[in-house]
């Protein structure tokens, strides 16, 4: 044998394992991250029955997550770009994988309740950190191609939830949802090894650290990019709190369908955000965001109005349209706020992105388990339904003012 060709081969090995590993690394703990909370939503009736509970109280499980992530983003972001994104990043997965499995034993719902918001602040630094760790990699030239791809594997991710949910609250008890998440965590923990030390932040001088991200709201543009992000988000957040009880108990759905109804949405996103990505380069970003709320919107309007009677069908095409608007709409406006700033700001950048759907997301489940709490059991999901398209249609609105400024600039 050739000791050359086998080094040689060993080496293109290994330069394979530098190149792709990166990629592999965030696109799954993106993915783990997002099945810990979509595998949840389609086992809230079941959580409820558990613990002997209403769904009011039981949405709590829904909220600690998301309020998490929402309190620990933004440290995550800057300690990220102040001290080493890759560190940061691989804690957060460590976290989340031992929240996992506390998750998996808990005894409570305030157990529960309490493991879930450990795992959010463990999530918050894979979100915050995962896609500026890539920009990294690939440069900001290809960061849009970047974004496509993470939001296709967000979008399986969720898709893939609510069956892989459905199929093992079939099998077997609900606390192997989050017991399948530790040997998920536990293997990115070894691929991140891979990940790149990123270059630390430039911040200006005399700014607090925590408060750092919000210096780049200073742009109109950015602001109103992150407005429609968070409006987007809490109608999508109100939604999936709300349709398990919509579609298993006001629509008489089994488990099965239950699953394949909330597969659709996100399904779809896979499929339109490759298109979004692409089209996001040739089209105003402001027209592409305006559009997608919009569709998302009717599509929830729909969900609200539509009967027992209509079957399965109807209802997956209603989700499909809300998976069409929301590939249009997230794409292009994550694009906007990963694009307008420097390399070195990427991690404050992906503070301020998961900073707006966090907070969309907490504030459209709390007001969804207000709703679930006030009105009666038949009109709650009807109604923050229709709430919820109402909200996303306020999302379609600031992009349409952010388009239309565009085009007098």
């Amino acid at each position: 044998m050739n000791p050359d060709l086998d080094n040689g081969v060993r080496i293109g090995r290994a330069r394979r394992v530098i190149e792709v590993g990166p990629f592999v690394a965030v696109y799954s703990a993106m993915v783990m991250v997002v099945l810990g909370s979509s595998v949840t939503g389609v086992a809230l009736p079941t959580m409820a029955r558990s613990f002997g509970v209403g769904p009011s109280q039981v949405t709590g499980v829904a909220i600690a997550f998301p309020f998490g992530l929402l309190v620990a983003l933004l440290p995550a972001a800057v300690l990220g770009d102040r001290g080493g994104r890759r560190g940061i990043f691989s804690a957060g997965v460590a976290v989340f994988t031992v929240a996992s499995m506390a998750c998996a034993i808990s005894t409570t719902l305030d157990l529960l309740v309490a493991a879930r918001f450990v795992q959010g602040i463990g999530g918050a630094a894979v979100l915050a950190l995962g896609i500026a760790l890539l920009r990294s990699v690939v440069g900001p030239d290809r960061l849009g191609p970047v974004i496509a791809g993470n939001a296709v594997a967000v979008a399986v991710a969720t898709a893939v939830g609510p069956v892989l949910g459905a199929g093992l609250l079939g099998m077997t008890d609900w606390r192997w949802l989050f017991a399948l998440l530790v040997p998920v965590g536990l293997g990115v923990l070894v691929i991140s090894r891979t990940l790149p030390v990123a270059p630390l932040a430039s911040v200006p001088a005399g700014r607090d650290r925590m408060g750092a991200p919000f210096d780049l709201l200073r742009s109109a543009a950015y602001r109103n990019a992150v407005l429609a992000s968070g409006l987007c988000f809490a109608g999508v957040a109100m939604a999936m709190v709300v349709l398990p009880f919509h579609l298993e108990t006001g629509l008489g759905q089994r488990l099965r369908d239950v699953g394949v109804s909330l597969a659709a949405w996100p399904l779809t996103v896979a499929f339109a955000a490759p298109v979004a990505g692409w089209m996001s380069g040739r089209i105003a970003t402001g027209t592409l965001c305006s559009v997608g709320g919009t569709l998302m919107a009717a599509g929830l309007g729909g969900l609200a109005c539509v009967r027992a009677q209509g079957g399965v069908g109807i209802v997956v095409v209603l989700m499909m349209l809300c998976g069409l608007g929301f590939g249009l709409f997230n794409v292009p406006n994550n694009r906007n706020l990963f694009l307008g700033v420097p390399d070195g700001r990427a991690g404050a950048a992906g503070g301020m992105q998961g900073l707006a759907r966090l907070v969309g997301q907490t504030l459209g489940s709390l007001l969804a388990g207000a709703l679930l709490g006030w009105a009666s059991d038949a009109i709650a999901p009807r109604l923050s339904l229709g709430v919820a398209a109402l909200v996303t249609l306020g999302a379609a609105a600031v992009s349409s003012r952010r388009a239309e400024a565009m085009d007098r600039g």
